[in-house]
């Protein structure tokens, strides 16, 4: 589930897991728990951060497979929010087998 700031995209995630009984990854929360660890991911993470510019996707795409690769030998069901949001990722999560079986993309009225 993917949307622009506002669209509530992250509160929905987690109301449609709880409801379904999924796991929800919130793609930018993975990020900022990176950062509170102060991992290698993490400090590369807070540099961007600092910069106010995008993590770049690999950097991206590792912390997320990594993450999916732990949550698929428990075969869990999973709600994604927040990835892929680039063609890049989207590729990055077919390679590796993770095949969405829907994908939901919020919009806002410009009101």
């Amino acid at each position: 589930m993917v949307g622009p700031p506002g669209s509530k995209a992250r509160e929905l995630s987690l109301s449609l897991s709880d409801y379904c009984k999924f796991t929800c990854i919130s793609v930018g929360d993975l990020l900022i728990k990176e950062i509170n660890k102060k991992s290698e991911y993490g400090e590369q993470l807070q540099r961007y951060k600092n910069d106010v510019i995008y993590a770049p996707d690999d950097l991206v795409n590792e912390i997320v497979i990594k993450h999916l690769k732990k949550l698929r030998d428990q075969k869990h069901s999973v709600i994604l929010e927040g990835y892929p949001k680039t063609k890049v990722q989207g590729l990055a999560l077919q390679k590796m087998g993770f095949i969405p079986n829907s994908f939901i993309i919020l919009n806002l009225e410009d009101e």
